[in-house]
């Protein structure tokens, strides 16, 4: 996998349903296609995932840019729902190291 990403989302196909995989640490990658629901170059990128159909399992991700007086600030966050969220605690617990893994990758990149 590329060095910027490894525990991250690698784009495949650009528009509103862009094919992403996710290959986290220890688990097999998985692809999946979700609705863009916001992307402003420089500011915003957002989408919404389902696993299945939605309602089951719903993660709502989003990198927000901001700038500062030292440069650019990025947010990244994910909201999940849906009727299995309260029985897949360990696998959410995992993609948040995975996006920790993904921040500190993009964060070296930047400052190299």
């Amino acid at each position: 996998m590329e060095p910027l990403h490894p525990a991250g989302l690698r784009p495949g196909r650009g528009g509103k349903h862009p094919d992403l995989a996710h290959a986290p640490a220890e688990r097999q990658t998985m692809t999946f296609r979700p609705k863009v629901l916001q992307a402003e170059p420089g500011r915003v990128l957002r989408w919404l995932g389902h696993l299945l159909v939605p309602g089951i399992f719903d993660g709502a991700h989003e990198f927000a840019l901001t700038p500062t007086a030292m440069g650019t600030r990025l947010v990244q966050s994910e909201t999940f729902k849906g009727v299995l969220v309260p029985f897949v605690g360990k696998t959410i617990a995992g993609t948040e190291r995975d996006f920790v893994r993904l921040n500190e990758a993009l964060k070296k990149h930047l400052e190299s």
